[in-house]
């Protein structure tokens, strides 16, 4: 099992709109954890489970990815997964967002914030921060908003991250053009 490509091959791929290809990438890394005997701590098994709920949600299956973001919750918590349990919450916090909970949402986002450490937690935190962004807009709350973004985009820059960058310009933007 070499590492957690399989993994990050479908969280690519379902970012991207291959939910189909996504799939296949997670059942080959099933296979070859249940090859190796991977063990029940090992965060690679919290990294699928993330990417499995990122797969439901692309699929349109929201209540399905809600329920394995609360199991990585459980698991990242008891195994001591930091970076993922903050994945976790910012995935519950999106769902929330999508569902127009903002009140729901926004502590969600400032805990997985809290939680991130790290390297390997570097692009959530840059989603963190959009999507924070993105709730505050939602809200009239320009000026937070802005801040949200603008720290997206200092982080996005420093990891050469396109999509955040995009998505930070595109929420700039958009706080730009509503403006005028």
């Amino acid at each position: 099992l070499h590492d957690a490509l399989p993994i990050y091959a479908a969280q690519e791929r379902s970012r991207g709109g291959e939910i189909i290809v996504a799939r296949r990438n997670l059942d080959r890394f099933y296979e070859a954890a249940s090859a190796c005997d991977l063990h029940e701590s090992d965060p690679r098994w919290g990294r699928a489970l993330l990417s499995e709920a990122i797969v439901d949600r692309g699929f349109g299956d929201f209540d399905r990815s809600l329920d394995k973001v609360l199991k990585l919750e459980q698991l990242a918590s008891s195994h001591g997964w930091k970076g993922l349990l903050g994945a976790a919450k910012l995935s519950r916090a999106n769902h929330h967002q999508d569902h127009f909970q903002i009140s729901a949402a926004r502590p969600l986002y400032r805990e997985a914030l809290a939680l991130f450490d790290g390297e390997a937690s570097r692009r959530w935190e840059v989603s963190t921060w959009n999507n924070l962004g993105l709730s505050h807009a939602y809200s009239g709350e320009r000026a937070a908003a802005q801040r949200c973004f603008e720290s997206a985009l200092e982080r996005a820059k420093a990891l050469t991250d396109f999509r955040g960058l995009a998505l930070a310009h595109e929420g700039l933007s958009s706080l730009a053009l509503s403006r005028a």
